[in-house]
């Protein structure tokens, strides 16, 4: 009898090991099928915590027909698992060390259509609720910003049932001035797209540098508007060097061709 509880003893954290190795490996492909889908693949190495609400995971890769293009390192999310296996994806607090964004995702063979196609949020598998998101640091490449940056990332992210919301807030961290929040919703069903941005950024700032404003000064950019995503419209005010140069309103009509009016005044 002594023998058979020795032997049980011993048994028993081998069991429960096991028990947690196979829950974390199920919980990998069922993380990795729900975040899937055409034309994206998502890999993650280096699960842990797969028995309790604080998990954390070495490596996550996105990637498109072409290969990765979003890497997240050392990331770990306070979650209900169980909310999972209902469709619910639901992250109290994700938080990650480095986010390396490589290039823009491309559209996958089958995605790629002659017709122009209607702007649509992703149908996931299951819905996404990030409560509360940071990041300490975005690295994104040169062939997006036009120039390496290094942003930090906070805020707050919902995705599901054909609807979006996010609160977003970045600065960049690299040796450069500049700051961008958006507030923004979005309904598939709707169609309304509703934002409201604020780009702050010192001398020599990315968007001064994009839109060739001469002397790339300071500047300061505010959007708000709430419309059609087909025929959207928004107040528009600009400033460069603590000087209002322009404002008024910005409308864009997403068709087989582009178009847009403007409506601004103000000393260019």
């Amino acid at each position: 009898m002594r023998r058979l509880l020795f032997l049980l003893a011993l048994l028993l954290p081998l069991a429960a090991l096991a028990q947690e190795e196979s829950d974390k490996a199920f919980l990998t492909r069922l993380l990795e099928r729900s975040l899937s889908g055409s034309g994206r693949q998502v890999e993650i190495e280096g699960f842990a915590g797969a028995l309790s609400s604080e998990a954390r995971f070495e490596r996550l890769a996105i990637s498109d027909d072409q290969g990765e293009w979003l890497v997240i390192e050392r990331g770990s999310l306070n979650w209900d698992r169980a909310a999972l296996l209902t469709g619910h994806f639901n992250i109290d607090r994700l938080v990650a060390d480095v986010v390396q964004l490589t290039r823009w995702s491309v559209a996958s063979s089958d995605q790629i259509k002659p017709e122009a196609t209607p702007f649509a949020l992703p149908d996931l598998p299951v819905s996404v609720d990030i409560g509360a998101l940071n990041v300490a640091r975005i690295s994104i490449a040169e062939g997006i910003a036009g120039e390496p940056v290094d942003l930090s990332l906070s805020g707050a992210l919902t995705l599901g049932n054909g609807e979006g919301t996010a609160q977003l807030f970045s600065q960049r961290i690299d040796g450069g001035l500049g700051t961008f929040s958006l507030e923004a919703s979005y309904s598939n069903e709707s169609r309304i797209l509703k934002a409201n941005l604020d780009l702050d950024e010192g001398e020599g700032g990315l968007t001064a540098t994009a839109l060739g404003i001469a002397g790339t000064p300071a500047l300061h950019l505010t959007m708000d508007g709430e419309a059609p995503v087909d025929a959207f419209a928004a107040t528009l005010a600009l400033d460069t060097d603590g000087v209002r140069r322009l404002d008024g309103r910005i409308a864009l009509w997403l068709g087989e061709e582009a178009q847009y009016d403007l409506a601004l005044s103000g000393d260019i």
